[in-house]
């Protein structure tokens, strides 16, 4: 559990971002105003502060910088209405360690904060340039593909022929992306099992294809890193998205889910389908 401190002048802002970091068990405190949020700041302390940067007496960037120097140690995100490229870099070079634009979606936010929790201070998260969002919708575009295979996809050439490009390009485009093709050849089997199994009950051994139970039980457990020993499927497709430790590229997931919202998979109108049964960390 972290403890966050959101700076927002926007009244419902504070009460769903709120609302959404109590429910991951967080300890968070809301402040109004600049001037209220870097006194709070230095006063608590906080892992993590979230940051509006339209606030009514100061400027939000004079706020990152104030709070960079009242708790060093606190990882600052930027979550604004109006999110543009020039914004993110003068939030990023003040400090913050990445920008996203409002409404923020359960599962970005999960993410998010799993990564400003386990990444040092030095490892920025990417701010979404042009450059960057194509690097991901390419990647995401061979990869999300996968679930339609009709079996399992266990070697790079067995994705290159189920996607219809070659090995070489595979690896350059995850390369582009900064991802490991290894690690997303991974992310994609698992994704196709997720998926497949939601939809259509088929068990996970039909699944994957895998030698023995323990091999199963290994690649099940590979990536998540609070799974247990007898590690099974996760049980929603958002919970796979969020506890999966593979691909941690907040872009690149942005994409998979837009790609998987496109496909009726994930909806706000279809959301109780597949967070019933999630389980709450």
């Amino acid at each position: 559990m972290a403890s966050i401190l959101l700076i927002d002048a926007d009244a419902d802002t504070r009460t769903w971002l709120g609302a959404m970091l109590q429910t991951e068990r967080h300890a968070v405190v809301l402040a109004i105003n600049g001037r209220d949020g870097v006194i709070a700041a230095r006063r608590l302390q906080p892992d993590i502060v979230v940051v509006d940067p339209h606030l009514p007496d100061v400027s939000g960037i004079d706020v990152i910088r104030s709070v960079c120097q009242a708790c060093p140690g606190a990882v600052i995100a930027v979550v604004t209405g109006d999110a543009s490229i020039d914004g993110a870099v003068e939030a990023m070079q003040s400090g913050a360690r990445t920008y996203m634009k409002k409404p923020v979606e359960h599962v970005r936010l999960r993410v998010l904060l799993d990564q400003l929790s386990s990444s040092g201070r030095q490892d920025q998260i990417s701010i979404g340039n042009d450059a960057a969002n194509h690097a991901a919708e390419r990647w995401a575009s061979v990869v999300v593909p996968l679930i339609d295979s009709p079996s399992d996809v266990r070697t790079l050439t067995m994705w290159a022929r189920c996607v219809a490009v070659s090995t070489g390009t595979i690896r350059n485009w995850c390369h582009t992306a900064h991802l490991s093709a290894r690690h997303s050849l991974q992310f994609g089997r698992l994704l196709r099992t997720v998926v497949r199994h939601r939809l259509h009950g088929t068990p996970t051994e039909e699944l994957l294809d895998v030698v023995d139970a323990r091999t199963l039980t290994k690649l099940l457990r590979l990536g998540r890193s609070d799974a247990p020993a007898t590690s099974r499927l996760p049980a929603t497709i958002e919970s796979f998205l969020t506890e999966q430790r593979w691909i941690i590229n907040a872009a690149a997931l942005e994409v998979v889910i837009t790609l998987l919202r496109g496909r009726h998979l994930m909806t706000p109108g279809r959301a109780d389908a597949y967070t019933t049964h999630a389980a709450v960390r």
